[in-house]
């Protein structure tokens, strides 16, 4: 199958075609035309014809033919035509078929013929134009690509959500690295649980706001997992709340670096090992604060979760064409350390407020991470997830 730049203007082809009584009678079967005619010899010679006629259509098929099989070929689509019927065709009439490229147009993937059909005497039967579309070539099959590395790193997975996301991603068959920056008994009792499941997991410490530390993680976690295949930005500190009053702008920027600045900088070391592959899965954990009304004493969390939303819009664009999906997945109130300082009557209300009645578990945040990170999302990229059990209801 050729490609329409593959033809030229004055481009001919050419076919040859005796047309018989078997013709005629297979073209009556198939159409159900049995005008005498074309069919009763004595009812033909009787007429002004003076013998049988064949279909014009039969004649003009032979066009189709042509552009069928010849000029331009397979993946040609017979769009319109404009014909003449200039002088009838009999039985045992030899035709010469002929079609010529008279006009290309490349964008719309459409040629112009012009069409002529002369019978043995060189006497021109039938002449027109016929406007023809390319097909674009069907994709071909494909070998089955190789399965991709299984290594994903999880930021802050020593406890809580990224404790869950990490269990879920290694019983989903992922090869996971616990990222955790101080408690290391907490970081291997989850590589502990994923063993005793059957899954394979390696603790690595590494402070995610030092460009170094995460150099050095993603290296080593590149080497114990044999390919790195994706990445959760899931690490985050306790909630400090503070009235605006009192809050000084080098909070705010803290929080921001140690939330969108780590989640920046592990992306940036992470990318060339999913870019060589053309392939990778990045999760970014975001907060219902960035849909709500927010919590006036949270303004540094608030504001970084937002930027956090904000990164994964932006880098689905810039990192799509490489194969590379971003998305953000954003829990309402969950019940983990974080919000352990959160009143008792505070979680209540929020309990009463959202459609399912209860608050999120790090587990639920964790099955809709994985399943960003499965082939089953595989067109889902810049999206954002919310998990709170309809507190939001957008």
């Amino acid at each position: 199958m050729r490609d329409i730049k593959e033809f030229a203007v004055g481009e001919k082809a050419r076919l040859s075609h005796l047309i018989t009584l078997e013709d005629t009678r297979r073209f009556v079967e198939l159409t159900g035309d049995d005008n005498p005619l074309h069919v009763d010899r004595e009812w033909a010679e009787r007429s002004a014809m003076k013998g049988i006629v064949t279909h014009g259509m039969l004649s003009a098929s032979f066009l189709s033919t042509i552009i069928g099989k010849n000029l331009p070929g397979p993946g040609a689509l017979w769009v319109s035509q404009n014909i003449e019927f200039l002088a009838p065709v009999r039985l045992n009439d030899k035709l010469e078929i002929e079609a010529e490229i008279v006009e290309i147009h490349v964008r719309q993937r459409l040629l112009k013929l012009r069409c002529q059909i002369t019978n043995q005497r060189g006497r021109q039967v039938l002449t027109g134009e016929c406007l023809v579309k390319l097909l674009a070539k069907p994709a071909t099959a494909e070998a089955a690509p190789a399965a991709p590395p299984r290594g994903i790193i999880v930021t802050g997975a020593s406890r809580g959500i990224g404790a869950a996301i990490a269990r879920k991603l290694a019983a989903d068959g992922a090869a996971v690295i616990v990222n955790y920056r101080r408690d290391a008994e907490a970081a291997a009792s989850v590589c502990r649980q994923i063993a005793d499941a059957g899954g394979q997991a390696w603790a690595i410490r590494a402070d995610i706001t030092d460009r170094a530390q995460v150099a050095a993680m993603v290296e080593e976690a590149q080497a114990r997992a044999g390919g790195l295949y994706g990445l959760v930005n899931n690490a985050s500190e306790p909630i400090a709340e503070r009235d605006f009053a009192a809050l000084e702008w080098d909070e705010v920027m803290a929080e921001f670096q140690s939330q969108v600045g780590s989640a920046f900088g592990c992306i940036k070391a992470i990318l060339p090992h999913l870019q060589a592959r053309k392939q990778g899965a990045i999760v970014n954990i975001g907060s219902i604060v960035a849909d709500q009304a927010p919590p006036p004493t949270w303004i540094p969390y608030n504001i970084a979760k937002a930027g956090m939303h904000a990164l994964t819009r932006n880098l689905a664009e810039v990192l799509g064409p490489g194969g590379i999906r971003i998305n953000t997945v954003s829990p309402g109130m969950t019940d983990t350390a974080l919000i352990a300082d959160v009143p008792e009557k505070v979680r209540l209300l929020t309990q009463m407020h959202t459609p399912l009645r209860r608050l999120g578990s790090p587990e639920d945040v964790a099955g809709v991470v994985a399943f960003l990170m499965s082939e089953a999302a595989r067109h889902v990229t810049g999206e954002t997830l919310r998990v709170n059990g309809g507190k939001t209801l957008l």
